[in-house]
């Protein structure tokens, strides 16, 4: 409790993990914390649906797209159709995400997945980096 609000009266985002039932209860600390900027990691797994309607009644609750585990082309894309190509940002989940075939982390992986699914150039800017720039006060 003490770190989320420190973030707030930072003004700066905290990334936490949703888990499942009671553990996964982010809106208690939405409660609890007024004005914290929260990112979930992995859009929001593992209930995306059910946790995807918290955020969106949530101004100040965005995803990140990272974690190839959880994570896929399909999630990405339902995450950005349904919050808004403004309330998620690229994320690589590094280095235990995507691997090579010889055991290294590939940062490229999920970002050459956003161009791909993206290929406007104005929601690839956003999505690599603008929105967390904004959201970060940065």
């Amino acid at each position: 409790m003490k770190v989320a609000q420190k973030a707030a009266a930072a003004g700066k985002p905290l990334l936490i993990h949703v888990g499942f039932g009671s553990h996964g209860d982010f809106s208690a600390l939405l409660t609890k914390v007024p004005g914290i900027k929260l990112i979930l990691a992995h859009a929001g797994f593992p209930c995306y649906d059910e946790t995807w309607k918290v955020i969106r009644e949530n101004k100040n609750v965005r995803v990140d797209l990272s974690a190839a585990a959880y994570v896929d082309g399909e999630i990405t894309r339902r995450a950005v159709d349904y919050l808004g190509v403004d309330r998620c940002f690229f994320g690589t989940d590094g280095p235990y995400s995507h691997h090579e075939p010889d055991g290294t982390f590939d940062n490229g992986f999920i970002k050459r997945r956003i161009e791909a699914l993206f290929p406007d150039a104005d929601i690839q800017k956003r999505l690599l980096g603008a929105n967390f720039m904004e959201f970060a006060g940065l």
